[in-house]
């Protein structure tokens, strides 16, 4: 478990809070290695990029569904709404585009098709970027599930239904106390909403009461971060905490905090990924 639930209330009671706001980092000393559980899974983070007049993506939803089930609590899914098939239809009761997920389309270059997902940010062997299309999905997930996780990273949440306040605390813990300089390291946390009841292309039509899966919905960092990795020199583990008034649209029941580790500058392949219910 990370801090006491009661202890971290206290920050967001603080009047006015209503927008994402990094409140500091916690370091756990060296000699904490010894918590690390020795069985830490290692996570796949995959980003479909996705829109509600993408005639196909639903296809590549339903793929993703079916490699959640073989692969129960190792997948960590984001559907970003960017892109070419992105534009809201009159009808829809919502517009799933965001400032962050059209950063990270940018970041990760626009597909040569629909649906098409970045795996783990890895460019693989043999291919020219790091979109991928449905066909190559399961393969590459099965290899980087074979890595050893060299991090842990663990989420807790506290949500307070009265005013909407939600605040999220993610450790990164190194798994290996004499392993390479995590210098370039860097953490990404986003919130995701899932069984959005709204409009969708499909190959028979729109409909309208299409549920929508993993939908990003807000960046709690940057798109590209936070720096984690200086901290962790030296260090077994790095808490950093932050806070998000909920808008009233949203539904809590639904909704997940997806945090990442990452590689930075050149390189962002994802070294460790998880997820946790706002609510439980």
């Amino acid at each position: 478990m990370l801090s006491n639930p009661l202890r971290l209330l206290l920050p967001i009671l603080v009047a006015g809070m209503t927008a994402c706001s990094e409140i500091g980092p916690e370091i756990t000393p060296v000699d904490d290695y010894n918590t690390v559980p020795s069985d830490t899974l290692q996570r796949v983070f995959i980003e479909e990029f996705s829109g509600v007049r993408c005639v196909n993506c639903p296809a590549g939803s339903a793929e993703l569904a079916q490699l959640e089930a073989l692969y129960p609590d190792q997948l960590v899914i984001m559907s970003i709404h960017a892109g070419f098939f992105s534009s809201p239809y009159p009808e829809n009761r919502f517009d799933f585009r965001t400032g962050e997920g059209n950063a990270l389309l940018n970041l990760l270059k626009q597909p040569l098709g629909y649906p098409s997902a970045v795996i783990n940010r890895r460019l693989f062997e043999g291919e020219a970027d790091l979109q991928l299309s449905r066909t190559q999905w399961a393969g590459f997930i099965a290899a980087e599930l074979k890595r050893r996780a060299a991090y842990n990273l663990e989420i807790e949440t506290t949500y307070l239904t009265a005013n909407r306040q939600l605040r999220v605390d993610v450790r990164a813990s190194r798994l290996d106390p004499i392993g390479a300089s995590p210098m370039d390291l860097r953490m990404s946390v986003f919130l995701t909403e899932s069984d959005i009841r709204d409009v969708q292309l499909t190959p028979a039509g729109k409909q309208v009461d299409y549920a929508h899966q993993h939908v990003l919905r807000k960046a709690l960092t940057p798109y590209d971060g936070v720096p984690v990795g200086e901290a962790l020199i030296g260090q077994s583990s790095v808490v950093r905490s932050f806070s998000l008034g909920m808008p009233e649209d949203w539904s809590p029941g639904e909704c997940e905090i997806v945090a990442v580790l990452h590689r930075s500058g050149e390189e962002w392949t994802v070294l460790q990924a998880n997820a946790r219910k706002l609510v439980q």
